[in-house]
Protein backbone atom coordinates (compact mmCIF):
# COMPACT_ATOMS: atom_id res chain seq x y z
CA UNK A 1 0.00 0.00 0.00
CA UNK A 2 1.52 3.20 -1.33
CA UNK A 3 2.25 5.82 1.85
CA UNK A 4 0.61 8.79 1.11
CA UNK A 5 3.04 12.01 1.70
CA UNK A 6 2.06 14.62 4.56
CA UNK A 7 1.61 18.46 3.31
CA UNK A 8 3.96 21.10 5.06
CA UNK A 9 0.30 23.08 6.13
CA UNK A 10 -0.66 19.80 7.68
CA UNK A 11 2.03 19.76 10.06
CA UNK A 12 0.43 22.92 12.38
CA UNK A 13 3.73 24.22 13.56
CA UNK A 14 3.79 25.91 16.31
CA UNK A 15 6.88 28.39 16.95
CA UNK A 16 8.45 27.99 20.85
CA UNK A 17 9.65 30.57 23.07
CA UNK A 18 12.82 28.41 23.71
CA UNK A 19 14.23 28.25 19.79
CA UNK A 20 15.28 31.71 20.20
CA UNK A 21 17.85 31.12 22.93
CA UNK A 22 18.80 28.46 21.65
CA UNK A 23 18.75 28.85 17.90
CA UNK A 24 18.50 32.54 17.38
CA UNK A 25 15.12 32.83 15.43
CA UNK A 26 12.18 34.82 15.89
CA UNK A 27 8.77 34.88 14.16
CA UNK A 28 7.04 37.75 12.64
CA UNK A 29 3.85 38.72 14.01
CA UNK A 30 1.73 38.64 10.56
CA UNK A 31 0.59 35.77 8.48
CA UNK A 32 2.25 33.54 6.57
CA UNK A 33 5.44 34.16 8.44
CA UNK A 34 8.45 32.32 8.18
CA UNK A 35 11.45 32.22 11.29
CA UNK A 36 14.10 34.92 10.86
CA UNK A 37 17.21 34.66 11.68
CA UNK A 38 18.83 37.18 14.18
CA UNK A 39 22.52 36.55 13.35
CA UNK A 40 21.79 36.53 9.17
CA UNK A 41 18.33 37.47 8.94
CA UNK A 42 17.96 34.89 6.59
CA UNK A 43 14.40 32.53 6.77
CA UNK A 44 13.74 28.85 7.12
CA UNK A 45 11.55 27.29 4.96
CA UNK A 46 9.49 25.24 7.50
CA UNK A 47 8.82 25.90 11.25
CA UNK A 48 10.88 23.15 12.81
CA UNK A 49 13.10 22.83 15.09
CA UNK A 50 15.13 20.45 13.12
CA UNK A 51 15.35 23.13 10.46
CA UNK A 52 16.54 25.84 12.62
CA UNK A 53 19.00 24.10 14.15
CA UNK A 54 20.69 22.97 11.26
CA UNK A 55 20.62 26.63 10.08
CA UNK A 56 22.33 27.90 13.20
CA UNK A 57 24.70 25.08 13.47
CA UNK A 58 25.59 25.14 10.09
CA UNK A 59 26.31 28.76 9.81
CA UNK A 60 26.65 30.15 12.99
CA UNK A 61 28.95 27.49 15.10
CA UNK A 62 31.16 29.94 16.17
CA UNK A 63 27.88 32.25 17.53
CA UNK A 64 27.50 29.59 20.21
CA UNK A 65 30.81 29.31 21.15
CA UNK A 66 31.74 32.84 21.85
CA UNK A 67 28.08 33.23 23.99
CA UNK A 68 27.85 29.95 25.93
CA UNK A 69 24.00 28.71 26.14
CA UNK A 70 22.59 29.74 29.31
CA UNK A 71 24.90 32.56 30.09
CA UNK A 72 23.96 35.91 30.77
CA UNK A 73 26.55 37.18 27.95
CA UNK A 74 24.56 35.13 25.17
CA UNK A 75 21.44 36.69 26.61
CA UNK A 76 22.17 40.13 26.50
CA UNK A 77 23.57 39.53 23.00
CA UNK A 78 20.81 38.01 21.68
CA UNK A 79 18.58 41.03 23.39
CA UNK A 80 20.61 43.37 21.20
CA UNK A 81 19.98 41.22 17.79
CA UNK A 82 15.97 41.46 18.37
CA UNK A 83 16.22 44.66 19.05
CA UNK A 84 18.36 45.99 16.09
CA UNK A 85 16.18 43.38 13.59
CA UNK A 86 12.62 44.99 15.72
CA UNK A 87 14.28 48.64 14.65
CA UNK A 88 15.20 47.55 11.45
CA UNK A 89 11.79 46.19 10.35
CA UNK A 90 9.46 48.81 11.90
CA UNK A 91 11.73 51.45 9.53
CA UNK A 92 10.97 49.77 6.28
CA UNK A 93 7.06 49.55 7.66
CA UNK A 94 7.00 52.80 7.60
CA UNK A 95 8.64 53.96 4.80
CA UNK A 96 6.57 51.22 3.00
CA UNK A 97 3.23 52.96 4.31
CA UNK A 98 4.17 56.00 3.62
CA UNK A 99 5.24 55.37 0.09
CA UNK A 100 2.05 53.82 -0.34
CA UNK A 101 0.37 56.70 0.64
CA UNK A 102 2.36 58.74 -1.75
CA UNK A 103 1.46 55.88 -4.60
CA UNK A 104 -2.26 56.28 -3.75
CA UNK A 105 -2.30 59.98 -3.56
CA UNK A 106 -0.44 60.24 -6.97
CA UNK A 107 -3.37 57.25 -8.30
CA UNK A 108 -6.13 59.86 -7.42
CA UNK A 109 -4.53 63.11 -8.56
CA UNK A 110 -3.93 61.32 -11.96
CA UNK A 111 -7.79 59.93 -11.97
CA UNK A 112 -8.65 63.60 -11.65
CA UNK A 113 -6.41 64.58 -14.66
CA UNK A 114 -8.33 62.03 -16.63
CA UNK A 115 -11.21 62.62 -15.76
CA UNK A 116 -11.47 66.15 -16.57
CA UNK A 117 -8.74 65.53 -19.59
CA UNK A 118 -5.83 67.44 -18.76
CA UNK A 119 -3.12 67.37 -20.12
CA UNK A 120 -0.04 65.12 -17.94
CA UNK A 121 2.69 68.15 -18.16
CA UNK A 122 -0.02 69.67 -15.74
CA UNK A 123 1.47 67.28 -12.93
CA UNK A 124 4.23 69.60 -11.76
CA UNK A 125 2.19 72.51 -11.75
CA UNK A 126 -0.50 70.81 -9.29
CA UNK A 127 2.92 69.56 -7.02
CA UNK A 128 4.26 73.18 -7.17
CA UNK A 129 0.73 74.40 -5.94
CA UNK A 130 0.61 71.75 -2.96
CA UNK A 131 3.33 72.72 -1.79
CA UNK A 132 2.89 76.27 -1.99
CA UNK A 133 -0.20 76.00 -0.17
CA UNK A 134 0.99 73.22 2.77
CA UNK A 135 3.58 76.40 3.38
CA UNK A 136 1.02 78.81 3.96
CA UNK A 137 -1.42 77.09 5.98
CA UNK A 138 0.44 74.64 8.54
CA UNK A 139 2.83 75.91 10.85
CA UNK A 140 4.28 72.79 11.94
CA UNK A 141 4.71 71.82 8.32
CA UNK A 142 7.91 69.31 8.01
CA UNK A 143 6.48 65.65 7.90
CA UNK A 144 3.73 67.31 5.80
CA UNK A 145 5.86 69.21 3.16
CA UNK A 146 8.06 65.92 3.54
CA UNK A 147 5.41 63.87 2.09
CA UNK A 148 3.84 66.32 0.02
CA UNK A 149 7.53 66.34 -1.99
CA UNK A 150 7.63 62.47 -1.74
CA UNK A 151 4.11 62.34 -4.09
CA UNK A 152 5.53 60.79 -7.61
CA UNK A 153 3.76 63.19 -9.74
CA UNK A 154 5.40 64.16 -12.63
CA UNK A 155 4.66 64.03 -16.54
CA UNK A 156 6.19 60.28 -16.90
CA UNK A 157 4.20 59.37 -13.77
CA UNK A 158 1.25 60.67 -14.44
CA UNK A 159 1.21 58.59 -17.68
CA UNK A 160 2.06 55.65 -16.54
CA UNK A 161 -0.76 55.71 -13.59
CA UNK A 162 -3.42 56.44 -16.78
CA UNK A 163 -2.27 53.40 -18.41
CA UNK A 164 -2.59 51.63 -15.60
CA UNK A 165 -6.22 53.05 -15.35
CA UNK A 166 -6.43 52.36 -18.92
CA UNK A 167 -5.64 48.33 -18.72
CA UNK A 168 -7.96 48.01 -15.43
CA UNK A 169 -10.63 49.54 -17.39
CA UNK A 170 -10.30 47.88 -20.22
CA UNK A 171 -9.76 44.19 -18.66
CA UNK A 172 -13.23 45.22 -16.54
CA UNK A 173 -15.17 45.97 -19.53
CA UNK A 174 -13.97 42.25 -21.36
CA UNK A 175 -15.21 40.47 -18.22
CA UNK A 176 -18.37 42.05 -18.26
CA UNK A 177 -18.66 41.64 -22.13
CA UNK A 178 -18.23 37.78 -21.12
CA UNK A 179 -20.57 37.86 -18.70
CA UNK A 180 -23.39 39.76 -20.34
CA UNK A 181 -25.52 37.45 -23.06
CA UNK A 182 -25.66 40.06 -25.76
CA UNK A 183 -23.83 43.24 -27.12
CA UNK A 184 -24.02 45.74 -29.83
CA UNK A 185 -20.95 47.64 -31.19
CA UNK A 186 -20.59 50.48 -33.19
CA UNK A 187 -17.70 51.54 -35.53
CA UNK A 188 -15.39 54.80 -36.86
CA UNK A 189 -12.53 54.78 -38.66
CA UNK A 190 -10.78 58.41 -38.41
CA UNK A 191 -6.87 59.44 -38.49
CA UNK A 192 -5.02 60.88 -35.47
CA UNK A 193 -2.78 63.68 -35.77
CA UNK A 194 0.32 62.12 -36.98
CA UNK A 195 -1.59 60.70 -39.73
CA UNK A 196 -2.20 57.17 -38.40
CA UNK A 197 -5.60 55.50 -39.19
CA UNK A 198 -7.01 53.96 -36.37
CA UNK A 199 -10.66 52.31 -35.66
CA UNK A 200 -12.51 53.44 -32.82
CA UNK A 201 -14.65 50.52 -31.05
CA UNK A 202 -17.78 51.27 -28.67
CA UNK A 203 -19.77 49.24 -26.78
CA UNK A 204 -23.25 48.45 -25.49
CA UNK A 205 -24.37 45.78 -23.38
CA UNK A 206 -26.45 45.31 -20.72
CA UNK A 207 -24.79 44.68 -17.17
CA UNK A 208 -26.64 42.48 -15.00
CA UNK A 209 -24.71 43.92 -11.79
CA UNK A 210 -26.06 47.37 -12.05
CA UNK A 211 -29.26 46.40 -14.24
CA UNK A 212 -28.18 49.48 -16.12
CA UNK A 213 -27.04 49.72 -20.16
CA UNK A 214 -23.46 50.62 -20.30
CA UNK A 215 -22.17 52.31 -23.27
CA UNK A 216 -17.98 52.20 -23.00
CA UNK A 217 -15.22 53.22 -25.44
CA UNK A 218 -13.90 49.42 -26.29
CA UNK A 219 -10.80 49.73 -28.00
CA UNK A 220 -9.19 51.67 -30.42
CA UNK A 221 -7.08 50.06 -32.69
CA UNK A 222 -4.48 51.06 -35.58
CA UNK A 223 -5.10 50.16 -39.10
CA UNK A 224 -0.95 49.69 -40.55
CA UNK A 225 -1.36 49.58 -44.46
CA UNK A 226 -4.09 49.66 -46.71
CA UNK A 227 -7.59 50.23 -44.94
CA UNK A 228 -9.92 48.08 -46.93
CA UNK A 229 -12.81 46.29 -45.86
CA UNK A 230 -10.88 43.18 -45.60
CA UNK A 231 -8.19 44.61 -43.39
CA UNK A 232 -10.49 46.09 -41.15
CA UNK A 233 -12.51 43.58 -40.61
CA UNK A 234 -8.88 40.89 -39.88
CA UNK A 235 -8.13 43.65 -37.46
CA UNK A 236 -11.47 43.20 -35.55
CA UNK A 237 -11.58 39.34 -35.77
CA UNK A 238 -7.85 39.03 -34.25
CA UNK A 239 -8.53 42.19 -31.32
CA UNK A 240 -12.10 39.53 -30.58
CA UNK A 241 -9.75 36.30 -30.41
CA UNK A 242 -7.50 37.54 -28.39
CA UNK A 243 -9.30 38.90 -25.70
CA UNK A 244 -11.54 35.97 -26.08
CA UNK A 245 -15.20 37.58 -26.66
CA UNK A 246 -17.78 35.60 -28.63
CA UNK A 247 -18.47 36.94 -31.94
CA UNK A 248 -22.07 35.24 -31.55
CA UNK A 249 -23.34 37.23 -28.82
CA UNK A 250 -23.28 40.26 -31.67
CA UNK A 251 -26.88 41.64 -32.14
CA UNK A 252 -26.28 44.34 -33.70
CA UNK A 253 -23.20 46.75 -35.69
CA UNK A 254 -23.16 50.08 -36.35
CA UNK A 255 -20.86 51.69 -38.74
CA UNK A 256 -20.42 55.63 -40.51
CA UNK A 257 -21.56 54.13 -43.68
CA UNK A 258 -18.19 54.79 -45.51
CA UNK A 259 -17.62 52.42 -48.68
CA UNK A 260 -14.74 50.51 -46.54
CA UNK A 261 -17.57 49.59 -44.49
CA UNK A 262 -20.54 48.72 -46.33
CA UNK A 263 -18.90 48.31 -50.10
CA UNK A 264 -20.81 45.71 -51.26
CA UNK A 265 -17.38 43.95 -52.58
CA UNK A 266 -14.79 44.34 -50.08
CA UNK A 267 -17.23 46.24 -47.30
CA UNK A 268 -16.64 45.58 -43.85
CA UNK A 269 -19.96 43.90 -43.68
CA UNK A 270 -20.02 43.10 -47.19
CA UNK A 271 -23.71 44.06 -47.66
CA UNK A 272 -25.52 47.22 -48.28
CA UNK A 273 -26.06 47.54 -44.84
CA UNK A 274 -26.77 51.56 -44.06
CA UNK A 275 -26.98 53.22 -40.86
CA UNK A 276 -29.93 53.07 -37.90
CA UNK A 277 -30.47 55.39 -35.75
CA UNK A 278 -32.49 54.41 -32.73
CA UNK A 279 -35.36 56.03 -33.49
CA UNK A 280 -35.30 54.59 -37.00
CA UNK A 281 -35.40 50.99 -34.68
CA UNK A 282 -37.66 52.08 -32.90
CA UNK A 283 -39.69 52.91 -35.66
CA UNK A 284 -39.79 50.06 -37.29
CA UNK A 285 -40.15 47.91 -34.66
CA UNK A 286 -43.32 49.45 -33.62
CA UNK A 287 -44.54 49.26 -37.17
CA UNK A 288 -44.65 45.09 -37.54
CA UNK A 289 -45.18 45.07 -33.41
CA UNK A 290 -47.82 42.75 -34.39
CA UNK A 291 -45.75 40.82 -36.88
CA UNK A 292 -43.29 40.23 -33.74
CA UNK A 293 -45.48 38.84 -31.23
CA UNK A 294 -46.79 36.21 -33.94
CA UNK A 295 -43.07 35.24 -34.34
CA UNK A 296 -42.97 35.27 -30.19
CA UNK A 297 -45.54 33.12 -29.80
CA UNK A 298 -44.44 30.76 -32.58
CA UNK A 299 -40.73 30.56 -31.27
CA UNK A 300 -40.01 27.67 -29.14
CA UNK A 301 -36.99 29.59 -27.82
CA UNK A 302 -36.98 29.76 -23.63
CA UNK A 303 -37.20 33.50 -23.71
CA UNK A 304 -39.34 33.97 -26.21
CA UNK A 305 -42.23 33.55 -23.70
CA UNK A 306 -40.42 35.89 -21.57
CA UNK A 307 -40.62 38.49 -24.46
CA UNK A 308 -44.21 37.92 -25.48
CA UNK A 309 -44.85 38.73 -22.10
CA UNK A 310 -43.63 41.86 -22.03
CA UNK A 311 -45.45 42.92 -25.37
CA UNK A 312 -48.51 42.00 -23.98
CA UNK A 313 -48.24 44.44 -20.85
CA UNK A 314 -50.09 47.66 -21.61
CA UNK A 315 -47.29 49.73 -20.05
CA UNK A 316 -44.41 48.25 -21.71
CA UNK A 317 -46.50 48.93 -25.41
CA UNK A 318 -47.31 52.88 -24.28
CA UNK A 319 -43.32 53.04 -23.52
CA UNK A 320 -42.16 52.35 -26.58
CA UNK A 321 -44.68 54.42 -28.44
CA UNK A 322 -43.92 57.08 -26.72
CA UNK A 323 -40.20 56.81 -27.31
CA UNK A 324 -40.69 56.36 -31.19
CA UNK A 325 -42.36 59.43 -30.98
CA UNK A 326 -39.74 61.08 -29.31
CA UNK A 327 -37.05 59.64 -31.17
CA UNK A 328 -38.31 60.41 -34.57
CA UNK A 329 -37.98 64.22 -33.40
CA UNK A 330 -34.39 63.78 -32.66
CA UNK A 331 -33.70 62.26 -35.91
CA UNK A 332 -35.61 65.02 -37.51
CA UNK A 333 -33.69 67.62 -35.83
CA UNK A 334 -30.25 65.42 -36.73
CA UNK A 335 -31.28 65.62 -40.46
CA UNK A 336 -31.71 69.14 -40.20
CA UNK A 337 -28.17 69.55 -39.15
CA UNK A 338 -26.89 67.87 -41.47
CA UNK A 339 -25.55 68.61 -45.53
CA UNK A 340 -23.57 70.72 -47.34
CA UNK A 341 -24.00 74.87 -47.24
CA UNK A 342 -25.60 75.14 -43.57
CA UNK A 343 -24.26 78.14 -42.33
CA UNK A 344 -23.80 77.98 -38.44
CA UNK A 345 -26.65 80.84 -37.85
CA UNK A 346 -29.01 78.42 -39.23
CA UNK A 347 -27.48 75.58 -37.23
CA UNK A 348 -27.82 77.55 -34.17
CA UNK A 349 -31.56 78.38 -35.10
CA UNK A 350 -32.80 74.84 -35.34
CA UNK A 351 -30.89 73.94 -31.93
CA UNK A 352 -32.55 76.69 -29.91
CA UNK A 353 -36.00 75.87 -31.77
CA UNK A 354 -35.99 72.58 -30.75
CA UNK A 355 -34.96 72.92 -27.41
CA UNK A 356 -38.23 75.41 -27.00
CA UNK A 357 -40.11 72.82 -29.09
CA UNK A 358 -39.37 70.28 -26.11
CA UNK A 359 -41.67 72.73 -23.95
CA UNK A 360 -44.05 72.51 -26.40
CA UNK A 361 -43.98 68.75 -26.02
CA UNK A 362 -44.79 68.84 -22.36
CA UNK A 363 -48.14 70.53 -22.83
CA UNK A 364 -49.04 67.92 -25.93
CA UNK A 365 -49.06 64.71 -24.28
CA UNK A 366 -51.63 65.31 -21.55
CA UNK A 367 -54.19 67.55 -24.24
CA UNK A 368 -54.46 66.00 -28.11
CA UNK A 369 -50.71 64.82 -28.45
CA UNK A 370 -50.85 66.15 -32.02
CA UNK A 371 -46.86 65.36 -31.86
CA UNK A 372 -47.13 62.04 -30.29
CA UNK A 373 -49.07 60.11 -33.26
CA UNK A 374 -47.89 56.88 -31.64
CA UNK A 375 -48.42 57.65 -28.29
CA UNK A 376 -52.25 58.87 -29.11
CA UNK A 377 -53.28 55.64 -31.04
CA UNK A 378 -52.39 53.15 -28.63
CA UNK A 379 -53.92 55.43 -25.87
CA UNK A 380 -56.97 55.33 -28.04
CA UNK A 381 -56.61 51.69 -28.59
CA UNK A 382 -56.26 51.06 -25.01
CA UNK A 383 -59.04 49.89 -22.26
CA UNK A 384 -58.90 52.15 -18.91
CA UNK A 385 -56.03 54.48 -20.17
CA UNK A 386 -56.92 56.85 -17.11
CA UNK A 387 -54.29 55.21 -14.61
CA UNK A 388 -51.67 55.51 -17.33
CA UNK A 389 -48.59 58.20 -15.39
CA UNK A 390 -48.07 60.55 -18.10
CA UNK A 391 -45.68 62.44 -15.78
CA UNK A 392 -43.04 59.62 -16.86
CA UNK A 393 -43.07 60.92 -20.15
CA UNK A 394 -43.06 64.65 -19.16
CA UNK A 395 -39.98 64.32 -16.76
CA UNK A 396 -38.62 61.91 -19.42
CA UNK A 397 -38.86 65.18 -21.99
CA UNK A 398 -37.52 67.87 -18.78
CA UNK A 399 -34.85 66.05 -18.51
CA UNK A 400 -33.74 65.62 -22.06
CA UNK A 401 -33.85 69.12 -22.58
CA UNK A 402 -31.89 69.62 -19.76
CA UNK A 403 -29.10 67.17 -21.15
CA UNK A 404 -29.47 68.47 -24.65
CA UNK A 405 -29.33 72.32 -23.24
CA UNK A 406 -25.91 70.90 -21.32
CA UNK A 407 -24.51 69.92 -24.18
CA UNK A 408 -24.98 73.16 -26.16
CA UNK A 409 -23.81 75.18 -23.79
CA UNK A 410 -20.69 76.31 -25.94
CA UNK A 411 -23.10 77.53 -28.47
CA UNK A 412 -24.24 80.62 -26.12
CA UNK A 413 -20.77 81.75 -26.02
CA UNK A 414 -20.54 82.41 -30.35
CA UNK A 415 -24.42 83.51 -30.40
CA UNK A 416 -23.40 87.16 -30.13
CA UNK A 417 -21.01 86.52 -32.92
CA UNK A 418 -24.04 84.29 -35.16
CA UNK A 419 -26.75 87.03 -34.75
CA UNK A 420 -24.20 89.91 -36.23
CA UNK A 421 -23.39 87.36 -39.16
CA UNK A 422 -26.93 86.84 -39.13
CA UNK A 423 -27.72 90.67 -39.83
Amino acid sequence: MERKKRKVEAENQQFLAEWTDFYCFTLPNHVGALPVCLICQQTVAIIKSSNLKRHYETKHKSFSEKYQLGSNLRKSKIENLYLSYSTSTQIINKAMSEQEKCTETSMRISWIFAKHMKPFTDADIIKECMIEAGNALFDTKNDIMEAIRNIPLSTFSNTRNTELFSKENHSNLIQSLSATDYYALAMDESCDKTDTTQLCIFVRYFDSTSEQFVEEILTILLLLGTTCGEDIYKTVIEYFEIYKLDMKKLISLTTDGAPSMIGNKKGFLYNNVRWLSKGFVLQRFFAILDEIKLFLSSSDQLCAKDYLDSLEIKEHVISIAFLTDIFKHINDLNFKLQGKGKLVCHLLSEIKCFSTKMDLFCEDIENERLHFPNLNTVLDDAENNNDIDLNQFINFIKKLKSEFEDRITGFKNIENVVQILNT
